[in-house]
């Protein structure tokens, strides 16, 4: 705090034609006379005490003066400033004169309040684009330049994990590090496949908790979707009694990835379609392809935030057309040229077929 000691000099205030003289002590205060500016008493030059401008040296004092109430406003007999007393000092601050003050520190900013939950600070991921495949069906035209018109993706699956033994030591396994997007596959032993699993994950993302069915062989998927946070996740799978745990770290797509799902989904529902590493901030044109040719049909544009990430919500129809169908980005894949009939390559995650419910 910045302190400031101000010096007063003595003076005396004339208004109209009289003249009002007024000490401050360290003392009990006491009135000054109220004296005629022609007959004011002098004023001896003593330390600190002036005769106020205008005030004639040599005036003769004048009866003591009192208010309306007959108060007397005359010094005290005994009264001298300057005997022995705490030197005094007049005021010579107009009383319409501001008054000087110190400045003040300004407040300091308020602290934002530390969150309650970790999973409370982590911003949602953006609304999906939406599209409909019955709309892009209707598209007729040529693809855009640079994009092939016809895919050579594989249609069809496989396992995913060994055959599991349900008296085995309880155990799941997970690949130890996940690419956003992805849809890595809980492979797990020791449990009974004729129940349902509950299957928890906890991390930087709000936990979720999933019951499902399962197969030995093709395990369990887990969705990490766009916009996940990366950092390290705990699985947890529990049947009854029978508990296991793994682990698993997501990190940031190192090159252009697509991911959709689900794979095998029924007419009228929605098939999700994920993006990550691709150029930052800049809308991607994503391609669909169909039937089991994979023929191109047409282009939908979606968002892409600041971390190369998107997703596309593509709604199906309860009235088909059930077959197959693609969703590419030639930042993705880029087919052979001429590649023959049933050379077959380029990623599995990208195909879905559309089942009639």
């Amino acid at each position: 705090m910045i302190r400031y000691r101000i010096a007063v000099p003595v003076a005396v205030a004339v208004v109209a034609g009289s003249v009002t003289a007024v000490w401050v002590s360290d003392e009990e205060p006491r009135s000054a006379p109220i004296v005629s500016a022609s007959s004011a008493p002098a004023l001896s030059p003593s330390p600190g005490v002036y005769p106020a401008p205008g005030v004639s040296s040599t005036s003769q004092p004048t009866p003591p003066a009192t208010d309306q109430l007959g108060r007397d406003f005359s010094p005290a007999p005994d009264f001298q400033p300057h005997a022995g007393q705490p030197r005094s000092r007049m005021s010579s601050r107009s009383p319409l004169a501001p008054r000087a003050t110190a400045p003040t520190r300004p407040p300091a900013p308020a602290r934002p309040r530390p969150s309650s939950s970790p999973a409370s600070s982590i911003p949602a991921p953006p609304a999906p684009d939406r599209a409909s495949l019955d709309d892009l069906l209707t598209h007729d035209g040529p693809p855009p330049d640079g994009v092939a018109d016809q895919l050579n993706l594989f249609l069809g699956g496989g396992p995913e994990c060994h055959e599991g033994d349900s008296t085995a030591t309880p155990r799941v396994d997970v690949r130890p590090v996940v690419e956003i997007p992805s849809f890595p596959t809980l492979c797990v032993d020791g449990f009974d496949s004729g129940r349902d699993l509950t299957v928890t994950v906890t991390g930087p993302a709000p936990a979720r908790t999933l019951r499902t069915g399962w197969d030995s062989l093709m395990g369990v998927r887990w969705p990490v979707p766009s916009g996940s946070p990366t950092g390290r996740y705990r699985v947890r799978v529990a049947q009854g009694s029978r508990t296991a745990t793994a682990t698993f770290t997501a990190v940031r797509a190192t090159l252009p990835r697509l991911w959709l799902e689900p794979r095998n989904p029924d007419a009228g529902a929605t098939v999700d379609i994920h993006i990550g590493g691709f150029p930052a901030d800049r809308p991607a044109d994503l391609h669909l392809y169909a039937t089991q040719l994979l023929v191109y049909r047409a282009t939908t544009t979606i968002r892409v935030d600041r971390n190369g990430e998107g997703h596309l919500a593509l709604r199906t129809s309860r009235s088909g057309p059930f077959d197959a169908y693609a969703v590419n980005s030639p930042l993705v894949y880029v087919p052979p040229p001429d590649f023959e009939p049933g050379e077959l390559g380029g990623p599995e995650n990208s195909v879905f077929w559309l089942h009639d419910p």
